[in-house]
């Protein structure tokens, strides 16, 4: 909007012009869209705003087809009223990129552009063939600019969802790989200490109390883990504030809800957030059980605040009441909340009531980690390689910026080849200069900008004024409206250097300019008023243009990286959680068929007859096996260790580390094979250390004292017997 209104005189201006109101109807072509454009951006739908810039697109080609009409009947004013014309293809190209693919953007910018230099040429008094092909260069590549600019943020932010696509996939399997391999550990642990513990004392027919009590514990362990939660999961405040607000309203609808305090950075553990729900649940629930006065509403709230790294959940009501002294601790309702509070470290709950005067329940608990913290832990590179920022959303750094840079300060230039007078020197020197600021702009660098190119680019709109003037401080100066061709580019660089974050060295640069020109034409009383005042605002409106659309990128881009972390985040933590539970039900799965029987009989009475005492052996050692060498306990091994053990063979699995992906199927193939041949007393399957020439090893301890290795690469020969 401010773009098309310093390229226009005032809209009252036009309007005054009561004769030639196609000058009023061009005018208003060209402001009324981007107006109702910013106004109603925060409230209008974007289908509505899109027919509005179809309108602004359609129309100015529509306005451009009726001025030689106009002109000829003396609607549009020559001399002062056709500005519009001119300032009308930069805006709509920019805008043509909203509602048009881009093959046919490309297709428009120049029917619309050469539509206005070919208005521009029919309105104007002999203007000359050069210069109107000097503005349709000119204005087509301005308008190239700004569509780019538009058409590179577009492309980059449907780069950036498939890139944040790729994301969430990669920290959701790399969460799950973690997750599983640490919940594995543990239940390994878990069996080990417990299950495998019992099934060895029960199975070795010990002392028949420690196998009862070993068993109970062992079966116990079982079922606690059924009931566990997967505490290292994390949950969003917000998340986690919009799932209580859920759960307290569904139990009792006119619960006042509220929450205070916290950074939206904020994170609990599932362990926490399910502890509270809980909690602030069932108090819900005693309150609208036990609360209700006759004839009186009872209030009910639920408020939840941070403070001092700890949530607290309060559930209060102004009901019946009670007093806590004379009414036992089984009977409140909220038996389980207090075992889950002693369960959950840090949690405390506090229960105060009087008769008449209401219930609080209280629980606190710590709120764990930060997304931001966990962010580095589910996807490492999305603070790093993967954030992106406001130069990389429009390509500043790719060849095309730079072509396309090169080219419009081209075709600014050629304002000054229509005088020989002004292809000088200072001429040379300036157009460099610009090349030089448009090579560093596109540059591929931090963000912001380091500190030294920024300033040499501030230099550079000095130093082309500077030039500018020596060439119009000649006797036979050209029009100070072609001499000053260096300008507009110049203060398009600085408004540029704003995307790329150095602000204040852009407005130096661009004020400095100003101010060189302005401090020149007070010294020297040259008459450049005509030229230099009426291209200031023009000049310094480009830079707050600039100014303004990099803010709002800026912005915009912090909050894309947000929402990309905080997506993977959650993604990757839910992704943890699953796979945790996954890996718990079919180790539990597992374990239940395998296990639990023994353990139920070893639990019954502690003693087993021998071909229970044998079953115990024989389970114990397949769970053994399975944590020993996880890494090749496929069922169908584990049935052929079982089966030579039940002829008298002692098997051993040992994992001294993880074999080839590659050669585990011809390790377990072969390590079946030689089982169901082993006739000697010992067989010991080996997975050896990463780096070794073999994967595996396979020794016998019979007469022969046999040895089979597996090689470590599959374009190794089959396996091979060895000699002892």
């Amino acid at each position: 909007m401010l773009f098309q209104l310093v390229l226009n005189p005032p809209l009252p201006t036009q309007l005054a012009w009561s004769a030639p109101w196609g000058n009023a109807l061009g005018a208003l072509c060209v402001l009324l869209p981007p107006l109702v454009m910013v106004v109603g951006a925060a409230w209008l739908p974007i289908t509505w705003l899109r027919a509005v810039v179809s309108v602004w697109v359609a129309g100015s080609v529509v306005v451009y087809a009726l001025v030689p009409w106009f002109a000829t009947r003396a609607h549009v004013q020559v001399d002062s009223g056709t500005f519009w014309i001119n300032a009308t293809p930069p805006g709509v190209c920019a805008a043509a990129v909203l509602i048009m693919p881009g093959w046919l953007v490309a297709a428009y910018i120049p029917v619309q552009v050469g539509m206005g230099a070919f208005v521009w040429w029919w309105v104007a008094i002999d203007p000359g063939v050069f210069r109107v092909s000097q503005a349709f260069v000119g204005q087509t590549l301005l308008g190239l600019v700004f569509a780019g600019i538009m058409l590179r943020a577009l492309g980059s932010a449907a780069t950036l969802d498939a890139d944040t696509e790729t994301l969430r996939s990669a920290a959701a399997h790399r969460a799950e790989v973690s997750a599983r391999s640490v919940e594995r550990a543990r239940l390994d642990g878990l069996v080990h200490d417990t299950v495998l513990a019992a099934l060895l004392t029960g199975g070795r027919g010990g002392d028949a109390v420690v196998a009862c009590n070993a068993a109970r514990v062992a079966i116990e362990t079982l079922d606690g883990l059924t009931a566990d939660n997967a505490a290292d999961a994390v949950l969003p405040l917000a998340e986690f504030v919009a799932r209580l607000k859920q759960s307290c309203t569904t139990i009792c609808p006119a619960v006042r809800f509220s929450m205070s305090g916290g950074d939206s950075d904020c994170a609990l553990s599932v362990s926490v957030a399910q502890l509270l729900r809980d909690v602030s649940g069932e108090a819900l629930r005693n309150s609208m059980r036990h609360a209700d006065l006759p004839g009186r509403t009872v209030i009910r709230r639920v408020d939840a605040h941070i403070a001092e790294g700890n949530i607290v959940v309060r559930v209060a009501d102004d009901g019946a009441g009670f007093d806590p002294q004379r009414v036992s601790r089984a009977r409140l309702g909220l038996q389980i909340a207090h075992s889950r509070v002693q369960r959950c470290e840090g949690a405390r709950l506090r229960i105060s009531a009087a008769p008449g005067k209401g219930t609080v329940v209280e629980v606190v608990a710590p709120t764990g980690s930060s997304v931001t913290a966990l962010a580095e832990t589910a996807a490492p590179d999305i603070g790093q390689s993967r954030s992106t920022d406001a130069p990389t959303m429009v390509r500043f750094y790719s060849r095309a910026a730079v072509v396309l840079a090169v080219t419009w300060i081209t075709g600014e230039s050629m304002r000054a080849w229509d005088d020989p007078s002004m292809l000088g020197v200072p001429f040379a020197v300036a157009l460099i200069a610009l090349f030089i600021g448009a090579a560093i702009l596109c540059r591929p660098g931090p963000d912001p900008m380091p500190v030294r190119p920024a300033a040499a680019m501030a230099v550079i709109p000095v130093v082309v004024a500077v030039c500018n003037i020596v060439t119009m401080a000649r006797a036979d100066a050209p029009s100070p409206m072609y001499a000053t061709w260096a300008w507009t580019p110049a203060a398009l660089l600085m408004g540029f250097l704003t995307v790329r974050g150095r602000f204040g060295l852009a407005w130096i640069g661009a004020l400095s300019a100003a101010a060189t020109y302005t401090g020149w034409e007070a010294v020297s009383h040259h008459p450049v008023q005509g030229s230099f005042y009426g291209q200031l605002p023009w000049q310094l409106a480009l830079t707050v243009v600039c100014t303004l659309f990099a803010i709002g990128m800026r912005r915009q881009v912090r909050r894309i990286n947000s929402i990309r972390e905080r997506t993977v985040v959650v993604t990757a933590d839910r992704a943890r959680a699953v796979a945790r539970l996954r890996e718990r039900d079919e180790q539990l799965a597992y374990l239940d068929d395998i296990a639990r029987p023994v353990l139920a009989l070893i639990r019954r009475d502690g003693t087993l007859d021998d071909a229970e005492r044998l079953a115990a052996l024989l389970v114990e050692a397949r769970l053994r096996d399975r944590i020993r060498a996880r890494g090749i306990a496929s069922e169908e091994l584990l049935d052929a260790a079982t089966r030579a053990r039940a002829r008298g063979v002692e098997v051993v699995l040992l994992n001294d580390g993880q074999p080839p992906t590659d050669r585990v199927d011809a390790i377990v193939q072969t390590a079946i094979s030689e089982l169901d041949r082993a006739t000697g007393s010992r067989v010991t399957i080996r997975i050896l250390p990463p780096g070794r020439r073999m994967a595996c090893t396979i020794v016998h301890a019979d007469a022969e004292n046999r040895r089979v290795e597996i090689p470590g690469s599959a374009a190794e020969p089959a396996p091979a017997l060895s000699p002892p």
